[in-house]
Protein backbone atom coordinates (compact mmCIF):
# COMPACT_ATOMS: atom_id res chain seq x y z
CA UNK A 1 0.00 0.00 0.00
CA UNK A 2 2.94 2.61 0.99
CA UNK A 3 4.87 1.27 -2.33
CA UNK A 4 1.85 2.58 -4.29
CA UNK A 5 1.47 6.13 -3.13
CA UNK A 6 2.92 8.97 -4.18
CA UNK A 7 6.56 9.87 -2.88
CA UNK A 8 5.31 12.90 -1.69
CA UNK A 9 2.44 11.53 0.48
CA UNK A 10 2.07 11.50 4.03
CA UNK A 11 1.55 8.06 6.22
CA UNK A 12 -1.80 8.85 8.34
CA UNK A 13 -2.57 5.97 10.75
CA UNK A 14 -6.06 7.23 10.80
CA UNK A 15 -7.45 6.15 7.70
CA UNK A 16 -5.20 2.86 7.73
CA UNK A 17 -8.17 0.18 7.76
CA UNK A 18 -5.47 -1.97 9.53
CA UNK A 19 -4.48 0.23 12.24
CA UNK A 20 -8.34 1.27 12.96
CA UNK A 21 -9.25 -2.58 13.30
CA UNK A 22 -6.71 -3.28 15.44
CA UNK A 23 -7.64 -0.24 17.44
CA UNK A 24 -11.58 -1.41 17.56
CA UNK A 25 -10.36 -4.74 18.42
CA UNK A 26 -8.36 -3.33 21.00
CA UNK A 27 -10.96 -1.40 22.92
CA UNK A 28 -13.33 -4.36 22.78
CA UNK A 29 -10.93 -6.25 24.48
CA UNK A 30 -11.21 -3.59 27.03
CA UNK A 31 -14.35 -3.45 27.39
CA UNK A 32 -15.20 -7.20 28.10
CA UNK A 33 -11.95 -7.09 30.61
CA UNK A 34 -13.59 -4.23 32.26
CA UNK A 35 -16.66 -6.58 32.43
CA UNK A 36 -15.41 -9.44 33.69
CA UNK A 37 -13.72 -7.43 36.33
CA UNK A 38 -17.16 -5.82 37.37
CA UNK A 39 -18.54 -9.21 37.35
CA UNK A 40 -15.85 -11.04 39.45
CA UNK A 41 -16.29 -8.38 42.07
CA UNK A 42 -20.54 -8.48 42.03
CA UNK A 43 -19.89 -12.57 42.20
CA UNK A 44 -17.29 -12.14 45.33
CA UNK A 45 -19.40 -9.34 47.11
CA UNK A 46 -22.09 -12.06 46.75
CA UNK A 47 -19.99 -14.87 48.47
CA UNK A 48 -19.21 -12.68 51.30
CA UNK A 49 -23.18 -11.20 51.68
CA UNK A 50 -23.88 -15.07 51.66
CA UNK A 51 -21.53 -15.78 54.36
CA UNK A 52 -22.65 -13.04 56.32
CA UNK A 53 -25.93 -14.43 56.36
CA UNK A 54 -24.64 -18.12 56.99
CA UNK A 55 -23.37 -16.87 60.46
CA UNK A 56 -26.54 -14.95 61.34
CA UNK A 57 -24.93 -11.74 61.16
CA UNK A 58 -26.63 -9.96 58.23
CA UNK A 59 -29.78 -10.10 59.94
CA UNK A 60 -28.15 -7.79 62.65
CA UNK A 61 -27.34 -5.38 60.48
CA UNK A 62 -29.79 -2.33 60.11
CA UNK A 63 -30.41 -0.62 57.11
CA UNK A 64 -29.49 2.88 55.86
CA UNK A 65 -30.88 5.54 57.46
CA UNK A 66 -31.66 9.21 55.26
CA UNK A 67 -30.92 11.89 57.42
CA UNK A 68 -34.20 12.90 57.88
CA UNK A 69 -34.69 9.83 59.56
CA UNK A 70 -32.01 9.15 61.39
CA UNK A 71 -32.94 12.76 63.43
CA UNK A 72 -36.00 12.17 64.06
CA UNK A 73 -34.88 8.46 65.67
CA UNK A 74 -32.33 10.80 67.41
CA UNK A 75 -34.88 13.04 68.75
CA UNK A 76 -37.25 9.73 69.61
CA UNK A 77 -34.21 8.60 72.28
CA UNK A 78 -33.93 11.81 73.86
Amino acid sequence: MLAAAAASTVYDPETDDVVQAELAADAAAAAREAELREAMRIAARADELQALREFGTLEQTEPLLTCEESGRRSRHRR
